[in-house]
């Protein structure tokens, strides 16, 4: 490579990340609350959407922009126009599939409540525990063995988003045995369309999101969609929280109607007082499913990885064209 190219990364990332790239990258730092111009020819956005809010119009001669993150519905009102906009599909499938799979798991096996117990300090009784299971499905049904627990086997899960990280999900479900149903934005063999969901949801034990955000799907769980979802069937939401319309699933776990998981919330962060928070059935985490130790490492070796194609005028990886 005969020329320099400029290549801006988010301050957060450590010096320990930043070796490898070709010969000929100026690694320039960029510091989110600056206020001069950020002179780079290719720039990984920063993670935070507050932060490339304050990065991306100070982009001067930028002509590649990749992202941190599969979703980039926050990122395509800020890019510059003409820039080539590349996401990170691919790099979040690992942990956000064990997040849901745990989330699956953790709500079945009805760890939240059996947790609460444990502050309270008390040794439910097998009647308490029992009638806890019969609230959650509306059902009268004793037996001499009280059900505690449920199962993953058998039941059926609905995946919402059969993409990458959807198909991740199904090959961590697998081994637990349940029955798998598909959606996606584009129908396939095995795969049916967002239409099919008013069908597919009344099957579902378990209805799990990773699909994208974008005009069509903002609101997709709507409360029409909760109400054809069986009684305490559990939704789990790993895609961007406004796929879900709120107030309708603060209703529906309010009204014990269904159960849920969140990774992400609309409007996020939650703030104090929401209603979600003290919501019965429900399981949160602060949107942090992909977050795992390595997740920065792999961000960064694709980046090098996609520097080098740039620099070599090889085809980039992930890019995202027209509206997503």
């Amino acid at each position: 490579m005969s020329r320099t190219i400029r290549v801006g990364i988010p301050s957060l990332v450590g010096e320990s990340l930043l070796k490898g790239f070709p010969e000929g990258v100026e690694i320039v730092r960029i510091d989110p609350d600056g206020t001069g111009p950020v002179e780079v020819e290719f720039l990984l956005a920063p993670w935070a959407q507050k932060h490339a809010e304050q990065v991306l119009p100070r982009a001067r001669g930028v002509q590649v922009v990749q992202s941190f993150s599969a979703g980039v519905e926050g990122l395509l009102p800020l890019l510059p126009h003409g820039v080539t906009f590349c996401n990170a599909q691919g790099l979040h499938n690992g942990p956000t599939a064990e997040w849901a799979v745990t989330a699956i798991l953790a709500s079945l096996k009805q760890l939240p409540w059996y947790a609460g117990l444990q502050r309270e300090g008390r040794w439910v009784t097998r009647d308490e525990a029992a009638a806890h299971f019969n609230a959650i499905y509306r059902t009268d049904e004793r037996s001499e063995l009280p059900v505690l627990i449920e199962e993953l086997a058998g039941k059926t899960v609905l995946i919402v988003g059969h993409g990458a990280i959807g198909r991740a999900i199904e090959t961590r479900l697998a081994p637990f045995e349940p029955n798998i149903l598909r959606i996606a934005r584009s129908a396939r063999e095995g795969v049916s369309p967002v239409s099919a969901l008013p069908t597919l949801l009344p099957q579902a034990d378990v209805v799990v999101l990773i699909i994208p955000l974008t005009p069509e799907t903002r609101g997709l769980i709507d409360a029409a969609a909760l109400a054809r979802m069986k009684q305490g069937a559990l939704l789990v939401n790993a895609a961007r929280g406004a796929v879900v319309d709120t107030d309708a699933l603060v209703s529906a776990l309010y009204e014990s109607r269904i159960r849920a998981a969140l990774d992400v919330t609309d409007p996020e962060p939650l703030p104090p007082g929401h209603a979600l928070w003290q919501a019965p059935g429900l399981l949160l985490t602060p949107h942090v499913a992909g977050s795992s130790p390595v997740f920065l490492k792999r961000v960064m070796d694709f980046t090098r990885a996609q520097v080098a194609r740039y620099a070599e005028g090889q085809p980039l990886q992930n890019i995202i064209v027209g509206a997503y």
